[in-house]
């Protein structure tokens, strides 16, 4: 199975486990636990700690060549909002 690292805690696990944050061509955010996802993509852990713009902002910035914006945050924090709010990154 592949191994994968989160951008924000550096720790790693399998890619099954992790979240994939990709920007395809248009400049639009996908994020999901699928690996049918086109583009440049990184991974985060689902446990809330790596979904703090602090932890991955660098690693995202690196990773999908961009600069972070407003935007891209609001999307990041629905998403885990609606799907990985609790400690261990298992939706509510």
């Amino acid at each position: 199975m592949p191994v994968r690292t989160c951008v924000a805690c550096g720790v790693k696990k399998f890619k099954s486990n992790l979240v994939r944050v990709s920007i395809d061509i248009h400049g639009f955010v996908n994020i999901g636990p699928t690996n049918n996802q086109k583009g440049r993509g990184i991974y985060l852990c689902s446990s809330y700690v790596c979904w703090d713009p602090d932890s991955y902002k660098s690693g995202l910035e690196k990773g999908l060549r961009i600069t972070l914006s407003d935007a891209i945050v609001d999307t990041l924090f629905s998403y885990h909002q609606d799907k990985l709010d609790s400690p261990f990154g298992e939706a509510i």
